[in-house]
């Protein structure tokens, strides 16, 4: 949790809040030119709001990864997380949402039948 990853060559970053008992962490992933991936960053929340995540991401920044340039980062659709990250990276946050979370939104607004 306080390890350097300047020298990480991140070209994306997943974000996605789990659910602890009755606590949320917010997990952030980051995944290199080579696709191998790192632990970034756990940090803990009522929500996934933006103070949280504007939290994990300055925590990060401290820590080295770099915000002047472009990143990729896959979120669940959450409008408070893309706004925490436009925040931090402004233009240079190319977000896209998790497929994964967008087929099991549909999945669950659908008839079961």
């Amino acid at each position: 949790m306080s390890r350097d990853i300047g020298d990480l060559k991140l070209c994306a970053i997943t974000l996605d809040g789990i659910h602890v008992d009755e606590h949320l962490v917010l997990v952030a992933l980051g995944i290199d030119e080579n696709a191998d991936k790192h632990i970034l960053g756990l940090y803990e929340g009522a929500s996934e709001n933006t103070t949280v995540c504007t939290g994990l991401l300055s925590d990060l920044e401290a820590r080295g990864l770099h915000t002047d340039r472009a990143m990729l980062f896959v979120i669940d659709g959450s409008k408070a997380l893309a706004k925490a990250i436009r925040a931090k990276f402004g233009t240079r946050a190319l977000i896209q949402r998790c497929q994964v979370h967008k087929k099991r939104n549909v999945e669950d607004l659908s008839p079961k039948r």
